[in-house]
């Protein structure tokens, strides 16, 4: 029957696999897919057969046809499989858009993929001098993190940022928030004084107040001086 049939082209795929012939294995699950084209984890298995032969760009061409009509959990299922083989393809911002996706369906089964696929993400347009995307990821990025409860992560995504780009607000007062909502004030301290220098009008009030609220957490009351001098400078009437 079917069922037999399927079993017969997985094992004779699983030995092509075994002596290290996975184009052989590939063409055995590819006649089984067509015989069985809804049974999503043959076509798993033929994916992964085509990217161990390097041809991880017809698995995504497959991927793509079969996502036609496709809705619920069958469909977060062929999205992810489908990001994982952009990412061998060196397609990441695919990766990212389908993972983004697979993870409004089922935001527990897709979490670690789409963490990984925002840190390749942003690595690949690091490398390749594209500032915009590289922020916009990173902001993602640490707000999937922050939500997984790996603040770490995203502090050490953040910093690595802001040394690089120190005057993106946005970043910095992220920054500053973990590092006091995780009762860091020293750590905090850098971005906190950092926000005094470049934020303008009431927002840089508000961040020398800030400033000095962390300074005195930090037990080092002198570091909040130069920011509120900083302010008292650029605004006369806050004196």
């Amino acid at each position: 029957d079917a069922g037999q049939r399927k079993a017969r082209f997985r094992e004779a795929a699983g030995l092509f696999v075994a002596v290290g012939r996975p184009e052989r294995a590939a063409e055995i699950l590819g006649d089984a897919v067509t015989a069985s084209p809804d049974d999503l984890g043959l076509f798993a298995e033929y994916a992964t057969a085509l990217e161990a032969s390097g041809r991880s760009e017809d698995g995504i061409a497959l991927a793509t046809q079969s996502l036609e009509g496709r809705t619920g959990a069958e469909r977060g299922q062929l999205l992810a499989l489908r990001a994982r083989l952009a990412l061998t393809a060196g397609q990441s911002h695919v990766a990212v858009n389908d993972l983004e996706e697979a993870f409004q369906l089922a935001p527990r089964e897709h979490l670690v993929a789409l963490i990984a696929a925002l840190e390749a993400h942003r690595e690949a347009v690091e490398n390749a001098g594209d500032r915009d995307e590289e922020r916009r990821v990173t902001l993602r990025l640490v707000a999937v993190l922050t939500s997984a409860g790996n603040a770490a992560r995203a502090r050490e995504v953040l910093a690595h940022w802001t040394s690089r780009d120190p005057d993106d607000v946005v970043a910095l007062r992220t920054l500053r928030d973990i590092d006091v909502m995780a009762q860091r004030p020293l750590d905090a301290l850098w971005a906190a004084s950092r926000l005094v220098e470049i934020e303008t009008e009431e927002a840089q009030v508000d961040a020398a107040l800030r400033l000095n609220e962390i300074a005195q957490q930090a037990g080092d009351p002198g570091a909040a001086r130069a920011g509120l001098e900083r302010v008292f400078a650029d605004q006369p009437a806050q004196k």
